[in-house]
């Protein structure tokens, strides 16, 4: 597994992102959960992973290296509690900690137990991909 680490200095923060600048092309850090946003502050310079490099648009994609470290630990089979973040009609997606799983509305064992943001739940990992950060859950249990 071939991954590259990068110190960039935040140039400006908005609602979802960070903006770095890297060898001259601008970099995107995706933020999973509120405390990574606090971690943006414009001026300081972060340890960053690149996840993907868009050359059509001379972009890339950044975490921060503590995220991506969590993510590179976890295992397809493992169970997760998390919190409900954002409920749609095609899923829900989960605060397992330091990032957010994606839990499809297919992959839930009741699909009559609909989800609603704030609540907690178990589920097991299904799917994961190091290289982009995705994870999928499957649920088996609310636990409100």
């Amino acid at each position: 597994m071939l991954f590259y680490l990068v110190y960039a200095t935040v140039l400006k923060k908005n609602s979802r992102n960070g903006i770095v600048k890297i060898e001259g092309l601008l970099g995107s850090i995706h933020t999973y959960v509120a405390k990574h946003m606090e971690d943006l502050v414009e001026g300081e310079k972060l340890l960053l992973k690149i996840m993907e490099v868009k050359e059509e648009y001379n972009r890339l994609v950044l975490i921060h290296h503590s995220v991506w470290l969590r993510i590179s630990q976890l295992q397809i089979g493992q169970i997760v509690s998390g919190t409900i973040q954002c409920a749609k009609d095609y899923g829900s997606f989960v605060d397992i900690g330091d990032f957010k799983a994606f839990l499809p509305t297919s992959c839930v064992n009741n699909p009559s137990n609909i989800f609603k943001v704030g609540d907690s739940i178990e589920a097991a990992i299904t799917k994961l991909d190091i290289e982009t950060g995705r994870v999928v859950l499957k649920g088996f249990e609310n636990l409100a």
